[in-house]
């Protein structure tokens, strides 16, 4: 057993808060970037400069919640699905790290870019705007309780990102013909379909950090979701 249970739920506690600081900080950057790019196609040095920042600053708070996650496995020796509970955190911040650089490589890809046909940018204004609104839906999810189910996995939010996978492919044959009908060179071309990607990838990473938590109450979640793929 744990040495303290009452020391380690408050070294829980505390550990929900910082991760849950730590993807609305990536929520943020997801909305801050959409924003800025619904208005125009080209970010500010001083705008651009704030996403880079903020992708730092995510890279500092995945790791110090790997410490504090760390700390707490050395010092209140958790077990059983408390120690899933950590598993689930260090896997998760992973996760959102990621989110964060592709919102920071989103913006680097956009910046490059001479000029944006205006069908094309609207397209990937909704495919950021349906991105950035999954990723708030798992964290609201997250925020409202520490215990999350398999049946809101199975339902709700595997509903929710086939409807996004689909909003996806939508866009991305939209902007593809439109596209490679274009002037545009190659390397402009293929750092289009790059940035959508990397739109795609936030959603996806969301629906992990999901996952890892309904592993914390369903230890064999991972182990059915491959036999279910076999």
């Amino acid at each position: 057993m744990a040495i303290n249970f009452d020391t380690l739920k408050s070294s829980e506690d505390n550990l929900r808060k910082m991760f849950l600081k730590f993807y609305n900080h990536v929520l943020q950057s997801q909305d801050y970037l959409l924003k800025k790019f619904k208005v125009s196609q080209k970010l500010t040095p001083l705008q651009y400069a704030h996403i880079v920042a903020n992708e730092k600053k995510a890279n500092k708070m995945e790791a110090q919640i790997l410490d504090e996650t760390s700390w707490i496995i050395s010092k209140d020796m958790p077990r059983a699905a408390h120690l899933r509970y950590l598993i689930a955190i260090i896997r998760s911040i992973k996760d959102l790290e990621r989110m964060a650089d592709f919102v920071e490589r989103v913006a680097t890809t956009l910046q490059k870019q001479k000029s944006i046909d205006k069908d094309v940018h609207q397209a990937i204004c909704r495919l950021m705007e349906a991105s950035y609104k999954f990723s708030k839906e798992i964290y609201r999810n997250l925020a409202s309780g520490p215990h999350q189910s398999k049946s809101y996995y199975a339902n709700r939010a595997t509903t929710l990102f086939l409807e996004f996978s689909s909003k996806y492919r939508s866009c991305f044959k939209e902007v593809g013909e439109k596209i490679f009908r274009s002037k545009k060179d190659l390397n402009q071309k293929v750092a289009i379909f790059t940035a959508m990607k990397h739109i795609e990838r936030n959603a996806d990473h969301a629906f992990n950090i999901l996952e890892n938590f309904v592993f914390i109450n369903q230890p064999d979640f991972y182990f059915e979701k491959e036999s279910r793929k076999v």
